[in-house]
């Protein structure tokens, strides 16, 4: 019975770079026509050679070697991803468990994480009689620290460096030695995992402070990397084998203080016009115009400056634009390439149309300063994100750090107006202001607003040149 071929060793053909399970055949018919017999078991010996060297150095790959060659966590999980999915095994991985510790919470949570930073203008506030975070946390007792001479937490220190951004290194640094010293004053230990109930109390007590939501982030997300820590070192746990079991309950009991606190501090100012659904653009917008001006420079840029891109956008179409989250779900990267440029004949302005193809097709105006924001981070962050995913949304233009497409614009922007003290409205409370406001103007107004609002890309340039005119008009002041 002849063979199917299923059970053939596929090899390489070093002229085309291709696999096939007939290699001879291959050879003589495409890639080395007029070859002698020779020539051609010559030629498949020397890849059935590399193929057994492949079997004999990559069936098995050590993951400290791996380690060694990422320059991030995330290199490091990619190439871990990639060759077991091709069908190699990694020997000394940490156990499953260390998934759930280096991503404990949710998509959105870890973006909140990247976002709760010390750069001075994510901390800024709406009032200038806020207490100051140090000042705060001061009054509650909670500021007190181990010395940074600590061998472990020089340890930790060289984790953060060899596996995060430099910057913001510090602080974190700090903030877990005000967590270690809270449980323990007299030696900065990781027994301090075992006293769960005390370890929860350090953050209920900033959760009940007057500590801004950002704060309380910083604290939990520092305690996080402190536990992927932990569980990165090999010799901490074999000198306590009672300490994995120990970081299961911390972090479910972390998570559980994390969702009722902010829950708690959830209560925010109310946007009652459109200045201020409008005011986290205003807040953020000298920070945002700091960073596209960098990312324009080809200057490296830290997770947090373009996630803060990502969010600012997507709070642009939103809060200005008052597009429905469907649009930024649906805009798609050949869509942003068909773009089209138009001046408008009543204010001569330029902008820049795009056709989103959603329940049906809906007109984005972008005008030419808003252009350029999207373009650079089509250009100079997008590209970061994609790389990051084996199954990259390639051609979806919003993605997350993840490199999948964004989930849920929504609850990105409620987070991005927390980070920034600003007033809250979702897309849809933004809308019903806004046409509360409509209602109060001329009559020609109305109608331009209106059907932007409708706005349907059959219509003719004329209309287009109303878009651009009703676009203009979408920043009201109350």
């Amino acid at each position: 019975m002849a063979s199917d071929g299923s059970n053939r060793t596929h090899l390489a053909c070093k002229f085309c770079l291709k696999t096939t399970d007939r290699l001879s055949q291959h050879l003589r018919k495409v890639c080395r026509k007029g070859a002698s017999d020779a020539e051609i078991e010559a030629l498949v010996e020397e890849s059935r050679s590399k193929m057994r060297m492949l079997v004999k150095n990559l069936s098995v790959v050590n993951y400290e070697q791996l380690r060694a060659g990422a320059d991030s966590q995330k290199s490091l999980q990619f190439f871990t991803n990639f060759l077991e999915s091709n069908g190699c095994f990694i020997s000394g991985k940490p156990v499953e468990a260390d998934d759930a510790i280096q991503n404990p919470v949710t998509d959105a949570e870890e973006i909140e994480d990247e976002m709760d930073t010390e750069h001075p203008l994510l901390m800024l506030s709406t009032s200038a009689s806020k207490i100051s975070s140090k000042k705060v946390m001061e009054e509650a007792g909670l500021h007190k620290k181990h010395s940074d001479d600590s061998p472990l937490l020089q340890a930790f220190r060289r984790y953060l460096e060899k596996k995060y951004a430099k910057s913001g290194i510090k602080q974190e640094v700090q903030n877990v030695s005000r967590w270690l010293y809270f449980v323990n004053p007299n030696e900065a230990s990781v027994s301090c995992i075992h006293n769960i109930e005390r370890s929860m109390q350090f953050f209920k007590e900033i959760g009940a402070s007057a500590a801004s939501k950002a704060t309380l982030r910083n604290y939990i997300g520092a305690v996080k990397k402190f536990i992927s820590y932990v569980t990165s070192d090999p010799q901490l746990l074999e000198k306590d084998s009672s300490l994995r079991g120990s970081i299961e309950s911390f972090l479910k009991s972390m998570m559980e203080v994390q969702r009722t606190t902010y829950k708690e501090k959830s209560v925010g100012r109310k946007a009652t016009n459109p200045k201020e659904c409008q005011e986290v653009l205003t807040n953020a917008h000298p920070y945002f115009v700091e960073v596209i001006d960098r990312a324009n420079v080809k200057t490296d840029l830290e997770e947090r400056d373009m996630t803060l891109v990502l969010f600012y956008l997507e709070a642009l179409l939103t809060l200005q634009h008052l597009q429905k989250p469907s649009v930024l779900l649906n805009m798609t990267v050949q869509q942003w390439l068909e773009r089209t440029r138009y001046q408008g004949h009543a204010t001569g302005s330029v902008a820049a149309v795009i056709k989103v193809k959603a329940e049906r097709e809906h007109i984005v105006v972008l005008q030419e300063a808003e252009e350029m924001w999207f373009d650079t981070f089509f250009r100079r962050i997008r590209p970061i994100f994609i790389k990051r995913s084996l199954k990259g949304e390639n051609e979806i233009f919003f993605v997350s750090s993840k490199g999948q497409k964004i989930k849920n614009p929504t609850s990105d922007v409620r987070r991005f107006q927390e980070r920034f003290d600003a007033c809250l409205a979702s897309g849809q409370e933004t809308l019903d202001i806004f046409t509360k406001v409509i209602s109060d103007s001329n009559l020609r107004d109305q109608d331009l607003i209106k059907r932007y609002l409708k706005a349907d890309s059959s219509r003719d340039e004329s209309s287009i040149d109303d878009y651009i005119c009703a676009a203009t008009m979408r920043d009201v002041e109350s």
